[in-house]
C-alpha cells in the first residue's frame, strides 16, 4: 500500500475505513507493538495465520497491534 493509499483511506468520511487485504499486507513493510509494550515498534512477518514480531518478541497470547510508526525495536532492525 502506497503512502497516497494510506492517506486517502485515512481522509475518507463518508464510511468506515477500508482494511487492507492479506495479500496487500505481505506487500508491505508492516510494523507495530506487540502485548503491553506500546512504545518499542517491531516489524510483523506472517507465521501462519498471525502476525508476529520479526525478533520474535511476545509470547502465543501477546496481542499484535500494527502502526503506521517506524521500527524502533534494535533487533528487529538489525535482522
Amino acid at each position: 500500500m502506497t503512502v497516497d493509499e494510506v492517506k486517502l483511506r485515512h481522509a475518507r468520511a463518508d464510511g468506515p475505513a477500508e482494511v487492507p487485504s492479506r495479500r496487500l499486507c505481505l506487500d508491505d513493510h508492516m510494523a507495530g507493538t506487540v502485548g503491553d509494550d506500546v512504545i518499542t515498534v517491531h516489524a510483523f512477518v506472517w507465521v501462519g495465520e498471525v502476525q508476529r514480531a520479526r525478533c520474535s518478541e511476545g509470547g502465543q497470547g501477546d496481542e499484535v497491534v500494527e502502526w503506521l510508526r517506524p521500527v524502533n525495536c534494535p533487533d528487529c532492525i538489525a535482522e
